[in-house]
């Protein structure tokens, strides 16, 4: 069984859910998922960046400052006082995990899910679209296949659905469950029209 790395916690979602439902209220969901996605990036690209807003060094006060010399006029007036209001609540330390809850709901909003395959060699299209295959066999929900290389997986795979990030073994037990689906599937179909095409037969014997 796989084991479950990160799962978004009650606080997150809170958070996220709000945001949520302040960006469904302005009626600006999608340019403020979109700047929500810019923000990530930035926050992994930039570590210095997540660090400064994080820092417990710095009072309230400073935090509310740089983060208006960083983000006042740069992004949508609602993300920046949300941002502002993660800070006074002290929160801060959080904001990534909370965009990603924002990002998550969103998809569940959308009937989408993500799942980001960790993989030690870039997959092939073949092979994304059969990760798309399994995970949205799973979850009812149309899934998007992002990938990011690390050699230091060796070989192996990780795979984050949603807010669950699980190893291969999970992985390939769904896999394996699906094609024993789709053979199950199969022998029920043959069965089907053996018997169709057998009923003529035995009824004219009968006659």
């Amino acid at each position: 069984m796989a084991e479950v790395i990160y799962k978004l916690e009650t606080v997150d979602r809170v958070y996220a859910q709000s945001l949520l439902e302040l960006a469904e209220e302005a009626g600006r969901m999608d340019p403020i998922a979109a700047e929500v996605a810019e923000l990530l990036r930035l926050l992994e690209t930039e570590p210095e960046l997540a660090g400064l807003l994080s820092s417990r060094k710095l009072t309230t006060a400073q935090r509310a400052d740089a983060i208006e010399r960083i983000f006042k006029g740069r992004t949508d007036d609602l993300v920046y006082h949300f941002i502002q209001v993660v800070n006074v609540k002290g929160r801060l330390e959080r904001l990534g995990r909370i965009l990603s809850g924002f990002a998550l709901l969103h998809d569940e909003k959308r009937g989408v899910v993500k799942a980001q395959a960790y993989v030690a060699i870039e997959l092939t299209e073949d092979q994304q679209q059969r990760i798309a295959e399994i995970v949205s066999a799973v979850t009812g929900r149309e899934a998007v296949v992002q990938q990011r290389v690390d050699q230091r997986l060796l070989g192996g795979m990780k795979l984050r659905v949603g807010d669950l990030l699980v190893d291969a073994s999970l992985a390939t037990a769904l896999q394996t469950a699906r094609r024993h689906l789709i053979e199950s599937g199969k022998q029920q179909a043959r069965r089907l029209r053996q018997e169709r095409a057998g009923q003529p037969a035995a009824s004219g014997g009968q006659s």
